[in-house]
């Protein structure tokens, strides 16, 4: 799918891997939907992970959310394992080459950043939520995505990132937000603080659209076509989301 106009990220409503590949997945046309979904049971069959990509309603938007089932309890894993398993699933998933730099480019960069929050090797880094099955297919995927809309040649143009506020519940505790190795991958970034209490920006969700923007902006065009990928975290009544849009209809 090749894009003939300026495609943009929204993530004033937060950014995490699997709202990006539900953001994705809700922009593209039927061939590369049928193509994304070919290509992935695969990887999920492969994996022992159920997926399910499900039309949303919520209030006036209407979106997709990819949701994850796996069997899988197996405590945290080093950064060694996570890297093999990206790329078990860049193979299944017949990734280009330069897609699957683009996904190792994006856990490697989560694990520096986890690296500095500890102050230790990347070598030494045992990855907790990231290193689940589910949150290494959701790297894998993006990278997916990014190749079927065709984004390495057309980059996206990103809004300012909002990181909510307040505490985030952990595998090391209840951290402050931005999570140390969030502000890591935040460096250079446009972010703001808000607009709800909790975490809507995730490291892998930073991580994804820092190897995918080339700039960022104030303020976005008026879409003709879009993409909303809602997330799972609820704040009051309110969920967080994802946007892809172009301002003309291209495709």
């Amino acid at each position: 799918m090749t894009h003939m106009t300026e495609v943009y990220l929204d993530m004033t409503r937060g950014i995490a891997g699997d709202m990006f590949v539900s953001a994705s997945y809700a922009y593209m046309d039927g061939p590369a939907k049928d193509e994304f979904r070919s290509r992935a049971m695969p990887m999920a069959d492969e994996l022992g992970l159920r997926s399910k990509m499900e039309e949303l309603r919520n209030g006036n938007l209407i979106g997709c959310r990819i949701s994850w089932e796996s069997e899988e309890t197996i405590g945290p894993r080093c950064a060694m394992e996570a890297e093999k398993m990206v790329r078990r699933c860049c193979d299944i998933l017949d990734l280009s080459d330069r897609s699957t730099q683009y996904s190792l480019k994006v856990l490697q960069d989560v694990v520096n950043a986890e690296a500095r929050a500890h102050d230790i090797d990347a070598g030494q880094v045992h990855l907790h939520e990231i290193g689940r099955p589910t949150g290494l297919a959701n790297i894998a995927l993006a990278a997916l995505c990014i190749e079927l809309l065709d984004l390495l040649e057309t980059p996206l143009t990103g809004s300012y990132i909002s990181i909510g506020q307040g505490r985030v519940g952990t595998a090391h505790g209840s951290l402050s937000i931005p999570t140390p190795a969030a502000s890591y991958l935040l460096e250079g970034m446009r972010f703001r603080f808000g607009p709800f209490e909790g975490e809507m920006a995730t490291p892998t969700g930073i991580a994804i659209a820092k190897n995918a923007i080339r700039r960022q902006v104030d303020a976005l065009p008026m879409p003709r076509r879009q993409g909303i990928g809602f997330g799972t975290r609820m704040y009051g009544n309110e969920i967080g989301y994802l946007r892809i849009l172009s301002a003309e209809g291209g495709g």
